[in-house]
């Protein structure tokens, strides 16, 4: 636990000092000094929300955001927010875990990750008993007893466990698609599509059948190649109850009575 606690020091002190340094230079394209805290009297706590990401309080901020993203438009007020930000369209991720090697384009991310390799769990859900190292963690844990979906969408009213799956749902609405392929300039609604997209690209099979040993770009072709060892087929059809092994084997299914209903 100690280690943890002084990897977690050491990445809140490096991020500072990151930010510190970026402060102190000048925007290439306007040529204009970055404020500093003094100027804009900005008061930053930084902490880490339930998705890893970096939450700031700001009191007083002069709302001028002279460092914009290139690839989607949104602006920051420091250059070191567009240097984080921008990773999310070329998915890039330099901070990587000790212990497990895994990487992250956030160093607030790692510290929110870091705490999965904590022994200690001291926040324990009353219903079932399990354990979790982070009171978050227990929070998002409570809504599989409670069936509470506390984030809505404004336009469908389709409701939500976290909120980051609002936020991913509200692009079908807006048809935005933040995450860019840096190869082939594909985008992306979200960052998951992005990460199976580029496997294409790198021919990365990670998932392995231990069954045949055949591999696979994405978890969900691997469940459903496991599908034809096992011969379940958990897809019914409503009309004659004839089962398959793929969705969408049911809807070509599907239509065929569809047709059927149509031309008689």
């Amino acid at each position: 636990m100690k280690l943890l606690f002084k990897i977690q020091v050491e990445i809140k002190e490096d991020l500072k000092s990151f930010i510190e340094k970026v402060e102190k230079t000048q925007d290439e394209k306007t040529g204009k000094s970055v404020p500093s805290s003094n100027d804009i009297h900005l008061r930053e706590e930084t902490e880490n929300n339930c998705n890893g990401l970096t939450v700031i309080n700001k009191a007083h901020v002069n709302t001028e955001r002279p460092f914009t993203c290139d690839i989607c438009n949104n602006s920051f007020l420091r250059k070191a927010y567009l240097v984080e930000h921008t990773r999310i369209h070329t998915n890039e991720k330099p901070f990587s875990c000790k212990f497990c090697n895994k990487s992250f384009s956030q160093r607030s991310s790692l510290i929110h990750h870091s705490h999965v390799h904590s022994t200690e769990k001291n926040f324990t859900c009353k219903i079932c008993n399990r354990s979790f190292s982070r009171k978050s963690y227990l929070r998002q844990h409570r809504v599989i007893h409670t069936n509470e979906r506390p984030f809505t969408c404004n336009i469908c009213n389709s409701s939500f466990y976290r909120k980051l799956s609002l936020i991913e749902h509200v692009r079908v609405h807006t048809n935005e698609k933040p995450f860019v392929c840096v190869i082939c300039q594909k985008c992306f609604s979200q960052k998951g599509y992005l990460t199976d997209h580029i496997r294409i690209h790198t021919n990365e099979k990670p998932f392995t059948c231990s069954i045949c040993s055949k591999s696979f770009t994405q978890k969900q072709h691997l469940k459903q190649h496991i599908l034809i060892h096992t011969n379940e087929k958990p897809y019914t059809c409503d009309i004659c109850n004839k089962s398959f092994s793929r969705k969408y084997c049911l809807t070509l299914h599907v239509r065929g009575h569809e047709k059927e209903i149509l031309s008689s």
